[in-house]
């Protein structure tokens, strides 16, 4: 009698194992999902889809109207704030400018110019930057390369800071890199400021003033 209760009490648990485990025989397994399986669960499901769409949505309305640039680099996709979502200076350069700059040299404890320069300048608006292309000519020898002049900066106020590349001759055989601080006046017409580079053919440094003007 008393093999027959103990075989009577292990039938009885092995009946109440297989009831509890029984509810989680039809559950699938979510250890090693593979991402279209993640895909199709975020799909099925109601509670992810719609905040999904509206933020699909929310980024080809930014990109429509210009708050958010897209662009493909080497580093992959990149996406950027674009002209609309920046506050823009009331101060336009956009355009083509000329004007001289000096570069200066302390003589008896005053600055007096040793070369200057006749000069062009096209700025650009790209999004909160502005870009500037130009080229310029020493004037005291007209026979030397024209030198062109490429920078990137902002606006703060009525100031715009650049830091600017110079290159000589093609191909380049003297390079020159600097940054350059101006103040716009509040018409927009003219502007005024310093510059100071550092020359990579004799390693010297270069400060002088520069004045523009549409």
């Amino acid at each position: 009698m008393a093999g027959v209760s103990g075989a009577w009490h292990l039938t009885k648990r092995a009946h109440i194992l297989t009831q509890m485990t029984e509810p989680y025989k039809n559950v699938p397994n979510s250890i090693g999902a593979t991402v279209p399986d993640l895909i199709l669960r975020i799909l099925a499901s109601p509670f992810l889809i719609i905040p999904l769409f509206i933020l699909v949505g929310a980024l080809i309305a930014s990109v429509a109207f210009g708050f958010i640039e897209i662009s493909w680099g080497q580093n992959g996709l990149k996406l950027s704030q674009g002209q609309h979502g920046v506050e823009i200076s009331d101060v336009n350069l956009v355009g083509t400018w000329r004007g001289t700059a000096k570069d200066l040299t302390d003589s008896d404890h005053k600055l007096t110019a040793k070369y200057t320069y006749t000069m062009s300048m096209t700025f650009a608006q790209k999004g909160e930057n502005i870009e500037m292309e130009g080229n310029y000519f020493i004037s005291e020898d007209r026979s030397l390369p024209l030198r062109t002049i490429s920078g990137k900066g902002s606006i703060h106020d009525d100031y715009l800071s650049l830091l600017y590349d110079i290159e000589a001759g093609q191909p380049p055989v003297a390079r020159t890199h600097g940054s350059m601080v101006f103040q716009i006046q509040p018409s927009s017409q003219s502007a005024a400021g310093y510059y100071l580079g550092r020359s990579m053919a004799n390693d010297g440094f270069v400060f002088g003033s520069l004045e523009i003007h549409r």
